[in-house]
């Protein structure tokens, strides 16, 4: 749809570009710098609109290149940042087996609790 429009577009244009040049016969000087030349406004018209696609044409393969350089630029950063958290994830399931060890092994060698608090036991260490 949006290839069908643009298309449609660019002939449209091109057909009034046409019949401007056709209709404009007349001669017509070009100067830039010390050249000079002297041709028919319609020749100076389609090359000018000529030279308008082309440097379109090439600053949309610049964008097109630099956006696929981008692209990939993005990929292997995604990559490295997928493999991080990767490592990470298994850096925190080791971590989380050795805290649970830790707790088994500590409520393993607890002492006993007594019911009697240190200042009751004093009391009746010194009777």
């Amino acid at each position: 749809m949006r290839f069908t429009l643009i298309l449609t577009l660019t002939l449209a244009v091109a057909l009034i570009i046409a019949i401007f040049a056709a209709q404009n016969p007349v001669l017509v000087t070009i100067q830039f710098f010390h050249w000079r030349a002297e041709t028919s406004l319609a020749v100076v018209v389609v090359a000018s609109v000529a030279v308008g696609a082309l440097l379109h044409g090439v600053v949309s393969a610049l964008r097109h290149l630099l956006r696929g350089i981008r692209h990939r630029e993005a990929l292997r950063q995604i990559e490295e940042l997928e493999h991080e958290r990767d490592q990470l994830q298994q850096s925190n399931e080791q971590l989380r087996g050795q805290l649970e060890g830790l707790k088994r092994r500590e409520t393993e060698e607890a002492p006993p609790e007594d019911d009697t608090s240190p200042d009751a036991r004093k009391e009746e260490d010194s009777s």
